[in-house]
């Protein structure tokens, strides 16, 4: 889910790199399912970039039940629902390339923009890679699982790049997560000036 704020966060980064991002229209009948914009950018290169602020809404749910019910409290035990939050938003995005871009002709860009403090880009990594980040190399601390099931989604099949944006710094540059199988990988890797040398390599 992602608000207004969240697609002009976006097209404000894309206009600081002097590239056009035009909204697309939603189609009638089909609820909308397409990417927010196609961007074209100054060397007339496109892509079609889909906007995402996963957000968790478990806590005001509770707070609706506890205030309908004339409870005095609320809140409760739970897992940490931020991977799942994440790769839940990331998945609803191939039904929108597929449906704007089914040939997959051009490329496809997934922006998360996160509102979380207690959330960070090795958390994307982590759901990406089902591995943390250590100072001694990944690290297995038990979302393998949600790794898999993105991959067998077909996300990575669908999604050539991820961009991280930070709510609370919209001036930053978004740091990037690139599919390394990706046919688009070393055109991404010159529009966001990346050395395809350096990426991390995870099998997709």
């Amino acid at each position: 889910m992602q608000n207004d704020s969240d697609e002009m966060l976006v097209k404000q980064y894309f206009k600081r790199l002097g590239w056009q991002a035009e909204k697309l229209p939603e189609k009638k009948g089909e609820n909308g399912r397409r990417p927010d914009f196609l961007v074209e950018t100054k060397t007339s290169e496109c892509f079609y970039c889909e906007v995402k602020g996963p957000h968790d809404p478990w806590l005001n749910e509770r707070a609706a039940v506890a205030e309908k019910q004339r409870l005095p409290f609320f809140g409760g035990l739970r897992s940490d629902p931020t991977f799942n939050r994440i790769a839940r938003q990331l998945q609803k995005a191939i039904k929108q390339f597929k449906s704007e871009n089914p040939d997959h002709l051009h490329a496809n860009v997934v922006c998360v923009v996160n509102h979380d403090d207690h959330s960070g880009v090795e958390d994307l990594v982590e759901v990406c890679t089902g591995f943390a980040c250590a100072e001694s190399g990944p690290l297995d601390v038990g979302n393998r699982h949600i790794a898999e099931r993105l991959r067998k989604s077909g996300f990575w099949d669908t999604v050539d790049l991820i961009l991280w944006f930070d709510a609370s710094a919209p001036q930053r540059r978004p740091l990037a997560f690139f599919n390394t199988e990706s046919p688009f990988l070393q055109q991404l890797c010159d529009l966001f000036e990346y050395d395809p040398a350096k990426l991390y390599r995870q099998s997709a």
